[in-house]
């Protein structure tokens, strides 16, 4: 099974990028486009439920959180609505250069190369926006 596997180093400290990955406000900032009116369901503890949908799209995704470590380590299932296939996130904010944190992204349980490619490039998509977010936050 193909994994996808990403490398971010963001200039914010952890405990911001923490935040951005587990409270639905910050969440909301980055994570799906506005032009989407994605909307957010985010109970980041152990058993809590995560989902994005878009009312434009007519898309959802949504799991279940298993690990929640703050400030370090955050792992979640994931599954379109539809769809049989669940796989699993997990995100690791190390600590780095002063006031800088890296993201590891490692998304694993992906079926195929094709859904590996189109997940790789959502997850591009979605860190692409994370810093922006995260300045806002930390002015």
């Amino acid at each position: 099974m193909p994994d996808v596997i990403l490398t971010r180093r963001l200039d914010a400290p952890r405990d911001l990028v923490w935040r951005a990955c587990t409270d639905p406000a910050t969440f909301a900032a980055w994570f799906w486009p506005p032009r989407l009116e994605p909307r957010y369901v985010l109970d980041a503890r152990v058993g809590g439920s995560w989902r994005v949908e878009s009312p434009v799209a007519l898309m959802a995704v949504g799991g279940v959180f298993a690990v929640v470590s703050p400030p370090e380590l955050l792992v979640y299932s994931w599954r379109w609505d539809g769809e049989q296939e669940e796989s699993r996130v997990e995100l690791r904010l190390v600590p780095a250069r002063e006031r800088s944190t890296l993201l590891e992204l490692t998304h694993t349980g992906i079926s195929t190369d094709e859904t590996a490619a189109d997940l790789r490039q959502g997850w591009n998509d979605y860190l692409d926006r994370l810093p922006a977010a995260l300045s806002e936050r930390d002015g």
